[in-house]
C-alpha cells in the first residue's frame, strides 16, 4: 500500500503555483451631498432676508449717499523718479533631446489581464448605486487554475485607510463578478491567501465584468481615495 501511494500521487498532492499577479486601481471622489430638497433657513434669517429684499425693490437707490470717486482723491506725491520698465531676458531655446521609448508586451497578459472601463468614480455619502462593469478580468492557463484577490486602501487626500481598510475592519467596497458570482462580497482586506474571484479549467479562458458597490460612512472626509485590488492567477502543477 505504501508503494502504490508513492507511485500514484493524488490531486491533493499537486502544488499550487502563482503564475502572475496584477493590481487594479480605482479612484473614488467623495463629495459632500447637496442641500436636501425642502431645506429652509431659520425663521429669523428668513425675515431679515425678506425685509432686505423688499426694501431694495421699493427703493433700489436707497441706503447711504453714494459719491462718485475721481482720481484726485487718490493722488499720492511722487517720492522719486520713475524707474524705467524692467526688461526680462528671454532664455535661449535649447535643442530638443531625442528620447526613445521601447514598449515591450507583457508576456503574462496571455494568462491574466484587465480590460478597464472606468478608473475614477464619483460617490456620495451612504450606499451608492452599483457601478456596473468597472473593469473586466481575463484568465487562462494550461492547467486547472483560479484567480484570488485581496485589496488594500491608500489615501490620496483625506484620512484613514478608506475604502478597503484592514482586518478586523470590514471593507466599505464590495464586488460582484458577472456570470460567476452568486452574491456580492466585501473586498477581502486580510492579505494572502485572499479569496477566490473565480476558477477555471485547463485550456479554457474566462473573462468577466466586475461590478463594484461603495458605502461611504458619514464620518469620511470629502476627498479622493484610491482602492487597489491585487489579483493573482494560480494553477495546479
Amino acid at each position: 500500500m505504501v508503494c502504490a501511494f508513492g507511485t500514484q500521487p493524488s490531486a491533493d498532492a499537486a502544488t499550487l503555483v502563482n503564475k502572475t499577479l496584477k493590481v487594479f486601481t480605482i479612484n473614488f471622489v467623495i463629495t459632500p451631498s447637496p442641500t436636501p430638497i425642502g431645506y429652509s433657513a431659520p425663521a429669523g434669517v428668513q425675515k431679515t432676508n425678506i425685509a432686505k429684499a423688499n426694501a431694495l425693490v421699493a427703493n433700489p437707490y436707497g441706503g447711504p449717499p453714494r459719491v462718485a470717486m475721481g482720481p484726485s482723491s487718490y493722488d499720492v506725491p511722487m517720492l522719486g523718479p520713475i524707474a524705467p520698465p524692467m526688461v526680462i531676458a528671454q532664455a535661449t531655446p535649447q535643442g530638443s533631446v531625442p528620447v526613445q521609448f521601447i514598449a515591450k508586451p507583457d508576456p503574462n497578459a496571455t494568462f491574466l489581464h484587465f480590460v478597464p472601463h472606468q478608473t475614477t468614480l464619483n460617490a456620495g455619502y451612504g450606499l451608492n448605486p452599483t457601478y456596473i462593469c468597472v473593469f473586466e478580468i481575463y484568465g487562462f492557463m494550461t492547467a486547472t487554475w483560479k484567480i484570488v484577490d485581496w485589496g488594500f486602501g491608500t489615501v490620496v487626500s483625506g484620512t484613514g485607510p478608506f475604502p478597503i481598510g484592514n482586518l478586523p475592519a470590514t471593507s466599505s467596497l464590495s464586488w460582484f463578478a458577472e456570470g460567476v458570482s452568486t452574491s456580492t462580497k466585501t473586498v477581502y482586506n486580510g492579505g494572502s491567501p485572499g479569496e477566490v474571484t473565480f476558477t477555471g479549467v485547463a485550456n479554457v479562458s474566462q473573462q468577466h465584468c466586475i461590478d463594484l458597490t461603495l458605502n461611504v460612512p458619514a464620518s469620511t472626509p470629502a476627498g479622493t481615495y484610491t482602492a487597489a485590488i491585487q489579483y493573482t492567477l494560480q494553477y495546479l502543477f
